[in-house]
């Protein structure tokens, strides 16, 4: 009880339903209104009841103390309960669903770009490597001038880095092909001086490296 009653007095106000406790209001005169809102007052500083000659006013008045008495039973026992939490540690914590994804940013990093394809990192060749490949494909490619043409643009073509070197070597294997065959357009990603050039032209339209 006294645990109740220090819950009502050191509560610096009480939990008004007005739609509750309009329907008892509503059948009071303004003076008996004035009464039990005083005798409400009284008992929630100092937890006394003062009597009352009113019989509406004191059913009235001990319907709502109930409920006042009520509210404060439940911050108690919620204070009670709060206070227990603390000394565990906090409110319990929910159980977590299993997660297939790690916990750690880092490691979900890891994972994500484990995921991803690789990209092949290209390395430009030697002129010995572009000469062996040039020989097993038997044809006039000059490895040299090959190497110089894409050194020179960073092994870029049309300002994007090279992948497939052979694949470029076969281009111009084709362009030369082209070329021998008195197709006379000028073969495509090749260097272009040394077909503007008349002394490059030799042998019934071929073309010497």
């Amino acid at each position: 009880m006294e645990d109740l009653k220090n819950q009502i007095i050191n509560k610096a106000g009480f939990l008004l339903y007005t739609d509750y406790w309009n329907k008892y209001f509503s059948k009071m005169t303004g003076e008996q209104v004035k009464e039990a809102f005083n005798i409400i007052f009284h008992f929630n500083t100092t937890f006394e009841v003062l009597k009352t000659n009113d019989l509406a006013v004191e059913m009235v008045i001990a319907t709502i103390i109930d409920n006042i008495k009520r509210d404060a039973s439940k911050r108690a026992k919620q204070s009670i309960a709060s206070a227990e939490n603390g000394k565990l540690g906090g409110r319990p914590k929910k159980k977590k669903k299993p997660n297939p994804i790690p916990e750690n940013p880092k490691e979900t990093q890891l994972v994500l770009k484990e995921t991803k394809p690789k990209s092949k990192l290209f390395i430009k060749p030697t002129i010995d490597e572009i000469k062996n490949y040039c020989l097993e494909r038997k044809n006039n490619v000059n490895a040299e001038s090959f190497s110089n043409y894409y050194e020179a643009r960073g092994w870029k073509l049309k300002g994007i880095q090279m992948k497939d070197w052979k694949a470029c070597v076969r281009t111009w294997e084709q362009n030369n092909n082209n070329f021998t065959n008195n197709n006379f357009k000028k073969p495509v990603g090749m260097p272009q001086p040394q077909y503007d050039d008349p002394d490059y032209y030799k042998n019934d339209g071929g073309w010497n490296d």
